[in-house]
């Protein structure tokens, strides 16, 4: 449902303008440009642990701030239960017996699989197929895409442990003391080993071997191809934790309060550390460090070939979660119910998200955003918002479009605007559900004394010209503005000269236009994307003159939209010249040249 204003008028006086405008300029549209683009699924996030050494580390970019992209509501708490992420989608299971598969930009539920139990295993996802335990007893796959069951494996036991997937392979863990290996495509039985107690603990699979703890206070190798006994090393309590392999070491954490450096090959103890409670956490191993969780309220980093200490930081409840490391910073969940995000190097808090109920969970690292689940019944995806969201964001949230007005006097001193600068968002308002839409000088859409534009939470608002014409704009790139309401991309102007900076300040190579051609057959546009600190996910789009703010609409309209999976930025800025001469915003086709200057990240 669309959902007019008192400004119909408006919009459609927009269609017809921009209909008339358009027959200016040939419909068909090849773009000219050079851009380097990340596509969905290069730093996928497959099972637990991340990979199956259990690494816990990913190559991925990850997020400076506590942004949620989304959250996607469950049937019931997600448990232990910690995401899967690959080829776009995100798999989780969860108490109310479901796994979850969502789509992993937007949120958007895709599928649920009914097993008859809760669902505490996470999800692994190898050759289009998912990978799970259930409470049920049995261990379950699924086809990726429609969550069809291909095959069931039935235990005589509930399973809590998480599969690992290996040449053509199942290895996971059973309450009734088993750790199975299993056939990938089939899910027949290759073989079962029987430790002394039940196995929560997730497999790690390494050089041919298998490294899996058991209740019964011990760490086993196993021989993957076989399931022969190699070794196992006793601890003095029940082992939960799940192993990581990483340099002829294994790492994992007891219950007796230690976290253990095994040798791999032997098993023989190379350390120990203790911490003041119980050690259920898994270890991540990244960058000759270990970081580990006690019961103790405590996240851990020790030195990997000493178990020397380096720092702690003591959250608020114990830490049952694993984390999750990924550029420079560590991801990870508590009982008091928060996510936090800690600076790698020296503990220290880079920031937090506070969640309705405990967070048992354990992150995920995936092309720059954090997945975690919470038993407050939602999945949550942290990270910069793309213009690969806009569907999520805007096409199918409610949308307020301000238009920059020809009305003076206007916030901040704000000149009329063009007729360019509002006809350009006619390229985008058509692909809205729900819009509503108001002017700049109207106070129930912009804040008179500030210029701040006002909204809901979670709702979407789109705005189009530069901070000479447009004081939302002008707002969102003023320094007496809080830092949480700046757009990344700002305009400034020398008497020769604009450019476009980032928003401290520094400067983007190639980012600039002389006075001179800027509206004389030459220009350069921002389209940029941001969440503001009311919640408010802001859409600008803008050039340094008329041409530029037209030109950025139709490049939305024509290149970004139709390939919108190929825009992992949070802002892009494009350089339009006329090179046919006809003084008119055409396509590429026409003549006219689209060159990508830069693209960034919040």
């Amino acid at each position: 449902m669309r959902i007019y204003s008192r400004n119909k008028i408006l919009s459609t006086n927009l269609l017809l303008l921009i209909i008339i405008f358009s027959l200016l300029a040939v419909s068909n549209w090849t773009t000219k440009f050079a851009m380097v683009a990340g596509e969905p699924g290069v730093n996928d996030w497959t099972m637990f642990r991340h990979d199956l050494t259990h690494s816990g580390y990913s190559t991925s970019a990850a997020p400076n701030a506590n942004q949620t992209q989304w959250s996607s509501t469950v049937g019931d708490g997600i448990d232990y239960s910690s995401p899967a992420v690959a080829e776009g989608r995100v798999y989780v299971g969860s108490l109310d017996d479901k796994v979850y598969c969502f789509n992993a930009s937007t949120g958007a539920f895709i599928w649920s699989y009914t097993t008859g139990d809760n669902v505490r295993s996470s999800p692994a996802v190898a050759d289009g197929k998912v990978y799970v335990g259930s409470e049920d007893n049995n261990v379950y796959c699924l086809n990726a895409t429609t969550g069809g069951l291909i095959w069931s494996y039935v235990t005589n036991d509930n399973i809590g442990s998480s599969p690992a997937v290996a040449d053509d392979k199942v290895y996971i863990g059973s309450w009734n003391s088993m750790v199975y290996c299993l056939n990938a495509t089939t899910g027949a039985h290759i073989w079962n080993y029987a430790t002394g107690g039940s196995v929560f603990s997730s497999p790690a699979v390494a050089d041919g071997k298998v490294y899996v703890g058991s209740v019964d206070h011990n760490v086993y190798c196993l021989n993957a191809a076989t399931g022969a006994f190699i070794w196992s090393y006793t601890t003095g309590n029940i082992v939960n934790s799940s192993p990581a392999v990483a340099d002829g070491k294994v790492y994992v954490g007891s219950w007796d309060n230690n976290v253990y450096c095994l040798n791999a090959a032997s098993g023989a103890l190379i350390w120990s550390y203790t911490a003041t409670k119980y050690v259920f956490s898994s270890p991540a191993v990244a960058g000759g460090k270990i970081y580990v969780a006690s019961g103790d309220n405590n996240v851990y980093c020790l030195n990997a070939t000493t178990g020397a200490f380096i720092w702690n930081y003591a959250t608020l409840d114990e830490v049952l979660s694993s984390p999750a490391v990924a550029d420079g910073k560590v991801y990870i969940g508590s009982l008091d119910n928060k996510v936090y995000c800690l600076n790698a190097a020296n503990g220290s808090l880079i920031w937090s998200y506070t969640t309705g109920n405990y967070v048992y969970s354990s992150p995920t690292v995936a092309d720059g955003v954090v997945y975690v689940g919470s038993r407050d019944n939602k999945i949550y995806a942290f990270g910069p918002l793309f213009l690969w969201h806009f569907d999520g964001l805007f096409k199918l949230n409610p949308v307020r479009m301000i238009y920059p007005s020809e009305q003076t006097p206007k916030p901040l001193g704000c000149a009329s605007a063009m007729v360019s600068d509002w006809l350009s968002s006619a390229f985008i308002y058509t692909k809205l559900e729900a819009v509503v839409e108001g002017i700049d000088t109207d106070a129930a859409f912009v804040d008179q004394a500030t210029g701040k534009p006002l909204g809901e939470a979670g709702s979407g608002l789109i705005s189009f010209g530069g901070p000479i014409v447009n004081p939302v704009v002008a707002y969102a790139e003023s320094e007496e503005t809080p830092s949480g309401d700046r757009a990344p991309v700002k305009f400034y102007q020398n008497a020769e000269t604009c450019y476009f900076q980032r928003q401290d300040g520094t400067s983007i190579t190639g980012a600039n236009l002389p006075v001179s051609v800027i509206n004389n057959n030459m220009d350069m546009f921002v389209i940029e994307v941001y969440c503001d600190t009311d919640g408010k996910n802001e859409l600008l789009c803008y050039g340094f003159g008329w041409q530029g703010t037209y030109a950025a609409g139709k490049y939305f309209d024509t290149e970004i939209y139709p390939n919108i999976n190929l825009y992992p930025h949070s802002w892009i800025i494009v350089k339009w010249e006329d090179t046919n001469g006809n003084g008119f915003v055409n396509t590429a086709a026409d003549g006219d040249a689209y060159t990508v200057i830069a693209t960034g990240q919040v």
